[in-house]
């Protein structure tokens, strides 16, 4: 249950407990999404650090930080809160609105449709590099806390007839010594109902 990626012959991801299966079409009809809420959350109990400066807020510039093209996976920052959430430690929503005619939809299984889970993860990925921008930390480019676990759930499907992806990140910890590092919660929801994606994810600031 342990598959390993490298990069240039050195490791680079290693996916441990991974669960994977298709299902039919009712049964992903029937799913609930994942389980997993903020607001029922355990508190983090990570030291958690304040910037010294007030955040500026986002701006449409940040979006400068994402990837162009086609691999831009979030349009615009609908709320945000250096201190909001239910921790008191950062908030941001992010949305990805979605058409049929959309590539990805193609870039799954044949014969089904969806955005697949990787893109998931990378729009998760780009709302928290968002967050980060919105709080004013430069530069804005994350990498992975090396030898860091990444939880990743999912429990449902993106269609052709979603319209919009919303991008929750709810922080557990912001250091910025010895070297910005940021945790994150991130929950991926479908047109304002159905969660479909929960991960923690830890990053630097490179």
């Amino acid at each position: 249950d342990v598959c390993s990626s490298d990069l240039g012959g050195r490791v680079c991801m290693t996916t441990q407990r991974a669960t994977v299966g298709y299902l039919a079409p009712e049964e992903l009809r029937a799913a609930k999404g994942v389980s997993w809420s903020a607001a029922t959350a355990k508190p983090p109990v990570l030291p958690h650090a304040v910037p010294a400066t007030p955040a500026p807020g986002p701006r449409p510039e940040d979006l400068a930080h994402l990837p162009e093209g086609r691999l831009r996976l979030v349009d615009e920052v609908t709320a945000f809160h250096a201190a909001g959430g239910p921790w008191e430690r950062g908030y941001l929503r992010a949305v990805k609105r979605v058409r049929p005619e959309d590539w990805y939809f193609q870039a799954h299984f044949l014969n089904d449709p969806c955005i697949p889970a990787a893109l998931l993860g990378e729009g998760c990925v780009q709302s928290l590099t968002l967050y980060c921008a919105a709080l004013g930390l430069e530069p804005v480019r994350l990498l992975p806390i090396p030898d860091e676990r990444f939880d990743y759930q999912g429990g449902g499907q993106v269609t052709p007839e979603a319209r919009e992806i919303a991008y929750e990140v709810f922080v557990e910890q912001l250091r910025l010594d010895p070297m910005p590092t940021i945790r994150a919660h991130v929950l991926v929801t479908v047109d304002g109902a159905h969660p479909v994606l929960h991960t923690r994810l830890g990053m630097t600031l490179a």
